[in-house]
């Protein structure tokens, strides 16, 4: 070989090289998920969202089971609000702290995210239990957001949207007594906290202010209390600066009275709690302007509920059965037991779960969830074939 052929083979392999170079990291940079930024974050517009640039954005939701959900007593599933009280006994405030710590927020792992939004899901619904959300301190009820920021950070990161939903309210909620007074302020008071802290934050899609499914078959009076409370809710965020959707419940057979509280406001419609009858009803009675988002479970009939109302807003899948009910639904291994476990064997089985050692993926209820929500949330991206260092032309066009 001559010494011009060597010089002018080795330019083209220089070249060839350098061209393959942007071809593989944009191949690396549609594999990463996008991060959610300011530009996705969201607003009520008609019937659905959009985001700052208007772009529609339809909710594909699933929601997290109300953590904990994997203790048992005495072989039976322990009520969330009976396990904080019982750990705490048993190993002080301290060691209660470190064990729930473990196994709330933080079972939800990336690589859960990335198995969610392969099933085409964009948002999770997070159940924040109001009677155990706030501790005393300096004399005040204050949050401890720790676990809810790890989760809304890896969930910014992966491109899916948050949608908290305050449950488990005071029972004197309602009651127009002082204890009721006192209820509605505290609940007030946490919803305040939680629209200052998370502001700025472009993975809220916004706040789910009132569990309506806890008010199915409750009395007419009960539902107008709830509704009036719902206004007051509203109105206090807003004058706060609370910029998100506002979501407000259907509660029985009625939707939210919104008169008077603005825009960008939303109705959560829970189908789980509702006949038929009663949902066909709410269906055509909803408001042409305003978004709505349906909560079904496995039990129903999703794909007609999507039907139905996901030009309204969205869908949320909710009642999973097993560990961490959101897809993941087998455990496999012994459920941390709190009446028979030492403390290094819960923090052990916790640990399982938060590693997802014991835990695999319910494959039928994946499968309906993908039927159901169509796949990939991204656009397919333009596939870049790499051909001897050279980008496909068909590629580029």
């Amino acid at each position: 070989m001559t010494e011009e052929r060597k010089i002018l083979t080795l330019s083209l392999t220089v070249a060839a090289a350098s061209a393959a170079v942007p071809a593989v990291l944009g191949v690396l940079k549609n594999l990463r998920p996008k991060p959610l930024a300011a530009s996705d974050r969201l607003h009520a517009d008609g019937a659905g969202f959009a985001d700052t640039a208007g772009s529609p954005v339809t909710l594909h939701a699933v929601e997290l089971p109300t953590a904990p959900s994997v203790f048992l007593r005495d072989g039976e599933a322990c009520p969330p609000e009976d396990v904080e009280p019982a750990l705490t006994e048993r190993f002080g405030a301290y060691g209660a702290k470190q064990l729930l710590q473990a196994e709330r927020f933080g079972a939800l792992t990336a690589a859960d995210l990335k198995t969610l939004k392969g099933l085409g899901v964009n948002c999770v619904q997070v159940p924040l239990c109001s009677n155990r959300l706030c501790k005393k301190k300096n004399g005040r009820d204050e949050i401890d957001f720790t676990a809810v920021d790890a989760l809304v950070d890896r969930c910014r990161a992966a491109g899916v949207y948050v949608l908290p939903l305050l449950t488990a309210l005071p029972d004197a909620l309602l009651q127009n007594c002082k204890a009721g007074f006192d209820a509605r302020n505290a609940v007030l008071r946490q919803w305040l906290q939680i629209a200052e802290h998370y502001k700025d934050e472009p993975a809220i899609a916004g706040f789910s202010l009132l569990d309506g499914a806890a008010l199915a078959g409750a009395d007419p009076s009960c539902v107008q209390a709830l509704q009036k409370f719902g206004r007051r809710l509203v109105k206090t965020l807003r004058s706060a600066g609370a910029d998100f959707p506002l979501f407000l419940p259907a509660a029985g057979d009625s939707l939210p009275d919104l008169a008077g509280c603005g825009e960008n406001l939303a109705v959560s419609l829970d189908c789980r709690a509702l006949s038929p009858a009663v949902r066909e009803a709410l269906r055509l009675r909803l408001p042409a302007d305003l978004p709505c988002l349906v909560t079904v479970s496995d039990t129903d009939d999703p794909v007609g509920a999507l039907a139905e109302f996901a030009d309204l807003g969205g869908l949320c899948f909710a009642g999973f059965f097993g560990a961490r009910g959101c897809l993941f639904a087998a455990f496999t291994g012994d459920a941390p037991d709190l009446v028979r476990d030492d403390y290094k064997t819960l923090t052990e089985k916790c640990g399982a779960v938060l590693d997802m050692r014991n835990l695999k993926e319910n494959a039928a209820l994946c499968d309906m969830v993908k039927d159901v929500f169509g796949g990939a949330v991204e656009d397919p991206k333009p596939k870049t074939t790499v051909r001897f260092g050279l980008n496909d032309p068909a590629a580029e066009a």
